[in-house]
């Protein structure tokens, strides 16, 4: 993963802001997003491993800052999360705003928010696509009949959105049990372009 990809999540920490109201495009389907509209969520995670790649310092440097990571270390991480309304379902949003100029970032995510709240047809096709042969091929029950498009479709429900400081970001859906509670993840790059639909 190219991270600190063996951490082990030990608790949320009690200093967490109350969870604010749900946003909503507007009338013309934009969003505007404003820092205020964020909790803080700070959790502490424990170091089992450390499998690094080229890109870590450029995405992940700040966490090695002072002294290098070991296994048993635990970090804390501070995530902004704020709750939203996409496709008529409420989805939770995350970032992490160590070392970005948050409101140059917050501009960014508006505009990936707004297109990408005018692309459910496009995104719910690239899952067809990618996941549904693999669904009624591998992933069938006994005597479990096979999915159709809409069958599928009825049983995902987008869940979250992540961004990284690149302007990629995942969207994350609740399987419906379609893949034993996997994770349907779709990935999305910074210029707003849908890479691949998969399972986690």
């Amino acid at each position: 993963m190219g991270f600190f990809d063996f951490l082990k999540k030990k608790k949320n920490l009690a200093n967490s802001i109350v969870t604010k109201p749900i946003v909503t495009p507007n009338p013309q389907g934009q969003f505007v997003l404003q820092i205020n509209d964020f909790s803080e969520k700070m959790h502490q995670s424990e170091v089992l491993g450390v499998n690094l790649s080229p890109d870590f310092e450029k995405e992940f440097g700040h966490l090695v800052t002072g002294k290098p990571r070991k296994q048993g270390d635990i970090i804390e991480l501070i995530n902004y999360v704020a709750r939203i309304q996409l496709w008529g379902k409420e989805v939770e949003l995350w970032f992490d705003a160590e070392g970005i100029d948050v409101n140059t970032f917050l501009k960014k995510v508006n505009v990936s928010l707004s297109w990408l709240e005018q692309q459910q047809e496009p995104v719910c096709k690239m899952i067809i696509n990618d996941l549904l042969l693999l669904k009624n091929g591998s992933w069938l029950d006994h005597n479990e009949p096979a999915y159709t498009e809409k069958t599928f479709l009825q049983r995902i429900t987008p869940t979250s959105i992540d961004f990284s400081k690149n302007g990629s970001f995942k969207v994350s859906f609740d399987d419906g049990n379609l893949f034993s509670g996997h994770e349907i993840v779709i990935t999305i790059s910074s210029k707003n372009k849908l890479l691949k639909a998969s399972v986690n």
